[in-house]
């Protein structure tokens, strides 16, 4: 389990003031050291006993204290019985050239101790198994030297075979002193222990510290000492190779061996002084410390590369130039206040520390590494160049407090690669820094077990403070058995730096916080799945998986990135719900979650828009190798249902820089929809790709598309190229593209296919769609024998057995040829390039340009037409399209696909259904189709409206299209159309034939849709309103002609009048009877007056009433003796008129009988009455009584006679 937990040391702080001791400080030391350990020498002591064994040598002793040794060959071996220089004393020994070389061997049994000087212009080798040991005023000057308490063979030596070998317990070699050694040379110290206070200086040369019983020197080869068979002894505290001095070989190696055993562990190296290696002009140092397969090595002082300040000047070198190096190896590795710096003029160096990275080739593994927050590990790139690379390793435990820098130079030059890791424990609380001011920076890796990331210091912080300065890779891949190799982020990690994350798990990783990095970015690499939760937010600037399982399901944590990388190797899953199945859809909230349809685990899935998505983001996508933008999703097996939503600013441009697919790859949202998979109800709205070939939904559709739309813009090189797709093989309804596509020809020997709609409908069938865009073909290829060009607004080209049907296109089709050489087969059209299968009740308006030597074919609607007659009920827009001639279509004016009456009629014989899916052009607009355009077609009834009732008159009709034919309505639209049919207004409210319009032209639905309103002229009849003219009554008398001369009228309206009326009646003669008293009729006709033609005029008789005339008959008087019956027989008449004529009146008087009497003298009545005659029904009779005077008749009264007695009265 990795903490990255910083753990505080007491025994560190003890390296600190030795690491910062000066030169002058440690001498002090050497030289007490060698007082205190060393016996006094006279200050005259020179070597004794010489015995040349091998080559030419001339021993002289010129004073006391000095002594010559003249060597005339190029190899010598002098054995010695002792060899010491007393401190006044001095050994010059002078050699042909600075390659001869010389050994000195003690065979006596005294130690060696330099005091004073020894010289020489070649190599030298003292050997002396009783040990060396120079003094603090001892120097030693040379073109090499060797010191060796391991013997030596003379002939391996002549040979030039430095193979040095010890007795098993060889003493020990000291230096207090000052060895200098000329360019290029070399210094080395060999024995069963080593010790160095004092001063090693080999300017371009090596410098070898060696501690075993078998020891080469290598001086041709990159490896100085190779150290074999550990010395035996006891240790005593002491490690085997002590440094605490000064060894400088700039532009030159360091090398300090110790042999050990695995299985006794020992101090092999102990390091308190100054190793400096630095890098010079072009020559990089470099310096070893190897304790040994059971050595520890301690580090408290400097161990150093750095580029020296002032260059030295450079002789030749058989040795090639490397970068500067430091390796430090053995069983334990501890650095406490160390300071190891690699760090180089033109570029960082290599340091490594308990091993190679990742524990990798054959450089010995330490078993543990500890390293102090006091030590110090560089290999920065001082001026122009990139930082260097660091590794610390242990294969069991490594603890890592100190300080890390691999920085990119100060003027250029990226940062460096430092790896801190263990193969199983890693506990890391140090810093790393591998920034770079003018280039990329560096990275550190962590690669134990397991990691751990807890909040709060030590773990939070430390990797916080890190990615401030360097990218960061946590890494737990290739765990051993047993572990379980996870990765854990407990919490929330915020930096601001450009720096990113980078998080390869064996196992899991589990992202159990926030990363906010608005400028830095993560990096996921999970053998198996990347867990989140609620915490798991997402602010980063680029994001990638590049393997695992990411399986975000339900409630969605924020997530923003500014640069997404998820489609190669892992799964992306972010989605609202849904289990992917056709019932149950993963709902997608945004681009992050639409293009984890790309990752390999989700081809099959079915997926459906939760709400709009802003793809804008995906043109700040870049992937180094495959592309730009988003990563079109290889095979859709399953549906991917917008919804009705929208997917805005998509961006894809498609490249690789694959050695196998280096150049353009496919562009889309999709790749590939497969025979099973269905995308419907999508909206792809400005959208910007690029590819071979491309388009903006899909490169290859066999399955189905409903209902979808693009826009924006889309360009290809190699292949086919369309608005919605590049090749159809499968359905597509209903769908449309306003994408303008181009297409520059490449060197493809495939046919260039580039269509507004679909490249090449390669036996798919369309249907109810169109597109809009610009489509433009660049050819510049200097082909002679190239496949061709189909370019068409709607579809480059058809094979059969393809279909297209009810569809149209109004871009423009340009194609410009600027090559020299010739291409045949070129075929452009407004429509289609060119047709081979079924075409029918479609049409085009563009214009079809065409430029350049090619030889083309083209036409207003097909360039050229195979189908045998497939092509057939197609039209094309003369006007517009700049083509007077095509195959498969009739040529129309603008005008008559503008007119609606005109275009119904040319249409309708040949089948362009007008109910339900053709809406006919109308003024400024050309047939549309009901389900990919916000129109309707309203068509008025006819409309019969009575005059005077044209003012309030409603039109009614019926409306085709709309919310249920428009596909991109919504779910659940509504559409009033009542505001089309409403109270029209006539101009001309007379009666007559007319023509009228509907008000609106434009309707908004419920959810804010701006309908079209396409109409036809309805035709309106306005129907006379009913006038009744009613004559007036009249009454005449008999005998006098009628005036006839009133006259009602009922219905006038408006300011109409009647201002006269002809009427005319039977009775209206004088002489007319009176008609037994019916009255006669008074007709009223030929009314006349102002706008009486708007009326259905009725007219009502009025009556005529002739009333009798007087006449007045009178019974003439008459007399008559009483007791005659009268006779009446006179009358007379007043009033007849005409001819009429009182034949016969009636006379009777009460008078008239015999016996009536005289009445007292008055006369009785003589009534008349009944009069008969001739036209008397038209009179009104008065009688006139006459006078029946009775007269009395004469009487003659005679008395008679009577008797009568006396007394009687007489009877």
């Amino acid at each position: 389990m990795v903490s990255l937990t910083k753990t505080a040391s007491a025994s560190r702080g003890a390296f600190v003031s030795e690491a910062s001791l000066s030169v002058r400080t440690i001498l002090s030391c050497g030289v007490a050291a060698s007082v205190w350990l060393t016996p006094a020498y006279a200050q005259s002591t020179l070597p004794t006993g010489a015995t040349v064994v091998g080559g030419s040598v001339n021993i002289a002793q010129p004073g006391p204290r000095t002594m010559v040794i003249n060597q005339s060959s190029e190899s010598a071996v002098v054995n010695w019985n002792s060899f010491s220089i007393g401190s006044e004393s001095h050994v010059d020994i002078r050699q042909p050239g600075a390659q001869s070389s010389i050994l000195n061997r003690v065979t006596g049994n005294t130690r060696s101790d330099i005091h004073g000087r020894l010289t020489a212009n070649g190599q030298v080798h003292l050997v002396n198994p009783n040990g060396i040991f120079i003094g603090s005023n001892g120097t030693v000057d040379a073109g090499a030297f060797v010191a060796s308490t391991l013997d030596i063979s003379t002939e391996d030596f002549l040979a030039g075979r430095y193979r040095f070998q010890g007795n098993g317990s060889s003493a020990t070699v000291s230096n207090a002193g000052r060895v200098r050694i000329g360019p290029d040379g070399y210094a080395a110290l060999l024995g069963g222990r080593v010790r160095n206070s004092g001063i090693v200086t080999v300017p371009m040369g090596r410098i070898g510290f060696a501690s075993g019983e078998r020891v080469t020197l290598d001086l041709s080869g990159d490896q100085f000492l190779q150290v074999a068979i550990p010395t035996a002894g006891e240790d005593g505290g002491e490690a085997l190779i002590s440094h605490s001095g000064i060894a400088s070989a700039d532009g030159g190696l360091i090398e300090m061996r110790a042999a050990t055993a695995r299985e006794a562990v020992r101090q092999a190296i102990n390091l308190s002084g100054v190793a400096e290696a630095r890098s010079v002009s072009v020559r990089n140092g470099a310096i070893v410390l190897g304790g040994g397969s059971g050595g520890s090595v301690q580090v408290s002082g400097r161990v150093s590369t750095r580029q020296a300040g002032s260059p030295l000047a450079v002789a030749s070198s058989p040795r090639p130039p490397r970068g500067p190096e430091i390796t430090l190896t053995g069983r334990e590795i501890i650095l406490a206040g160390a300071e190891i710096d690699a760090s180089a003029e033109e570029g960082g160096g290599l340091v490594r520390i308990g091993g190679d990275f990742s524990g990798a080739g054959d450089l010995l593994r330490a078993l543990s590494v500890d390293v102090d927050s006091a030590s110090v590990v560089r290999a920065d790139a001082i001026g122009a160049g990139d930082g260097g690379r660091i590794a610390v390793w242990s294969d069991d435990q490594t603890r890592f407090d100190g300080t890390l820098s691999a920085r990119g130079g100060e003027i250029g030059g990226d940062g460096g690669f430092i790896e801190v890791s263990s193969s199983r424990v890693l506990s890391y609380g140090g810093s790393a820094d591998t920034r770079a001011g003018y280039g990329r920076w560096g990275t550190l890796l962590l690669d134990p077990l397991d990691i751990t990331i807890d909040p709060g210091a030590g773990g939070e912080t430390t990797l916080e403070a890190d990615l401030e300065r360097t990218n960061v890779f946590l890494d737990t891949f290739n765990s051993v058995v047993g572990d379980t190799g996870d990765i854990f982020i407990n919490a929330t990690l915020d930096w601001v730096a450009t720096t990113t994350l980078f998080l390869r798990a064996d196992n899991d990783i589990f992202l159990n916080g926030a990363i906010n990095a608005p400028n830095g970015g993560i990096f996921l690499n999970a053998t198996n799945n990347v867990a989140t939760n609620a915490a798991s937010a997402i602010d980063v600037a680029s994001f990638t998986l590049s393997s695992g399982i990411w399986n975000q399901v339900g409630t969605l944590p924020s997530f923003s990135a500014t640069n997404f990388q998820a489609a190669c190797c892992g799964t992306f899953l972010r989605a609202l719900g849904g289990d992917g199945s056709a019932a149950s859809p993963y709902q997608i909230t945004d681009v992050y979650g639409l293009q984890g349809l790309a990752t390999p685990g989700l081809s099959g899935a079915n997926a459906v828009l939760a709400n709009d998505v802003d793809a804008s983001g995906t043109s700040a996508w870049v992937n180094d190798f495959d592309g730009n933008g988003f990563e079109p999703i290889p095979l859709l097996g399953g549906t991917l249902d917008g919804a009705g939503f929208t997917v805005s600013g998509l961006f894809s441009s498609q490249f690789s820089f694959d050695e196998e697919f280096f150049g353009l790859r496919p562009a889309a949202l999709i790749n590939t929809i497969d025979s099973s998979g269905a995308v419907t109800d999508l909206t792809l709205e400005n959208a910007n790709i690029a590819g071979s070939s491309a388009a903006v939904l899909a490169v290859t559709n066999n399955g189905t598309v409903r209902n979808t739309r693009s826009s924006g813009n889309v360009s290809a090189a190699l292949d086919a190229a369309g608005g919605l797709i590049a090749v159809n093989t499968g359905s597509v309804q209903d769908s449309l593209s306003s994408a303008n596509v181009t297409v520059d020809v490449g060197s493809s020997s495939i046919p260039h296919a580039a269509g507004g709609f679909v490249g090449r409908n390669q036996g798919g069938t369309i249907a109810r769609s169109h597109a809009t865009g610009n489509v433009t073909v660049t050819n510049s290829v200097n082909l002679d024998t190239p496949s061709g060009i189909r370019a068409g607004g709607f579809v480059g080209e058809t094979d059969a057995p393809a279909q297209i049907a009810d569809s149209y296109s109004r871009g423009n089709v340009t194609v410009t040829d600027t090559s020299t050489g010739s291409l045949a087969g070129a075929f452009a059209g407004g429509f289609a390039g060119d047709n081979a299968g079924s075409l029918t009740r479609s049409y085009s308006t563009g214009m079809v340009t065409t430029s350049g030597a090619l030889s083309f074919t083209t036409g207003g609607f097909l360039g050229r037409d195979t189908s045998s007659g497939g092509a057939s009920a197609n039209f094309w827009d003369v006007d517009i399209s700049g083509r007077s001639t095509s195959p498969g279509a009739t040529g129309l004016t603008t005008a008559q696909f503008q007119d609606t009456p005109t275009f119904i009629a040319l249409g309708g014989p040949l089948g362009w259904d007008f109910g339900t899916i053709w809406a006919p052009g109308d003024t400024g607009f050309h047939p549309v189709n009901y389900s990919t355009s916000p129109v309707v077609f309203a068509q008025p009834d006819p409309l019969t409206v009575q005059y005077g009732q044209t003012e309030g008159a409603v039109a009614t009709g019926s409306v085709a299209g709309g919310p249920g034919s428009y596909v991109f309505d919504g779910c659940c639209d509504t559409l009033g159309t009542s505001p089309i049919f409403q109270t029209l207004a006539f101009p001309d409210i007379n009666v007559g034939s007319r023509t009228f319009t509907v008000d609106s032209t434009a309707l908004t639905s419920a959810d804010g849709i701006s309908y079209r309103v396409v109409d036809l002229v309805g035709s309106a009849t306005v129907t006379p309103a009913p006038l009744v003219v009613t004559a007036d009554d009249a009454t005449s008398p008999y005998g006098q002609a009628a005036v006839l001369g009133g006259f009602l009228t009922t219905g006038l309206l408006f300011a109409d009048s009647v201002d006269s009326v002809t009427l005319t009646s039977a009775g209206s003669a004088a002489d007319a009877g009176v008609n037994g008293g019916t009255p006669y009729a008074i007709a009223a006709s030929d009314a006349v007056g102002t706008g009486l033609g708007n009326y259905d005029i009725s007219y009502v008789d009025g009556a005529l009433t002739v009333t009798p005339a007087p006449l007045v008959v009178t019974a003439e008087d008459a007399t008559s003796p009483y007791g005659q019956a009268a006779v009446l027989g006179g009358f007379s008449t007043t009033g007849l008129l005409f001819a009429d004529s009182v034949d016969s009146v009636t006379l009777t008087s009460a008078g008239s009988a015999a016996d009536a009497g005289v009445n007292g003298g008055l006369p009785y009545a003589i009534v008349a009455s009944d009069a008969a005659g001739t036209g008397l029904g038209n009179y009104d009779i008065t009688y006139v009584d006459g006078a029946l005077t009775v007269t009395p008749a004469p009487l003659v009264v005679t008395a008679e006679d009577a008797t009568s007695p006396y007394g009687q009265a007489a009877v």
